[in-house]
């Protein structure tokens, strides 16, 4: 693939990808934010939650080997940054549409 198609391969054949470390972080935690405050699991509430977190936060572009991108995860100094944001951005969204409010 190319650099759009986000993988690509080194000249000793070995695959490399392209990933945003901020994008994985927020899409990781999202779940457990929703969980821990109680909010509405819809994926409408969800992705608001997700989109108003990324427009919030810096990009972080990695090339790696897939082996590795859970390790740059979850030693990410990001991982702090993210739960705020994500608990302000999950703040941030209205009572959900779907039940009538």
């Amino acid at each position: 693939m190319s650099i759009f198609g986000v993988q690509s391969l080194n000249k000793s054949g070995a695959a490399k990808v392209m990933v945003n470390i901020t994008e994985e972080i927020v899409l990781r935690r999202v779940d457990k934010v929703i969980e821990s405050m109680n909010f509405c699991k819809c994926d409408s509430c969800k992705m608001d939650i997700i989109a108003i977190a990324l427009n919030q936060l810096s990009p972080q572009y990695v090339v790696c080997d897939p082996s590795t991108i859970e390790e740059r995860v979850e030693n990410s100094p990001l991982n702090q940054q993210v739960a705020s944001v994500l608990l302000k951005s999950a703040l941030a969204v209205p009572i959900c549409r779907r039940y009538g409010a």
